[in-house]
């Protein structure tokens, strides 16, 4: 991972922290979607799993 880290130029880097940062926004949105559709079916120990990242 490291290595090629190295060869990639500081905007890949700039890219690369931008779509991690989307990406945790992207499940946080998720979900509270989730949460929002499982707490009607009462499912809340998988909603519990989704939510700390246990799967």
């Amino acid at each position: 991972m490291k290595k090629q880290q190295q060869n990639l130029s500081p905007y890949d880097l700039v890219a690369k922290k931008i779509v991690s940062k989307y990406d945790n926004y992207k499940n946080y949105i998720l979900g509270l979607i989730f949460y929002r559709f499982l707490s009607k079916n009462k499912k809340m120990s998988y909603l519990n799993k989704v939510l700390t990242g246990r799967i």
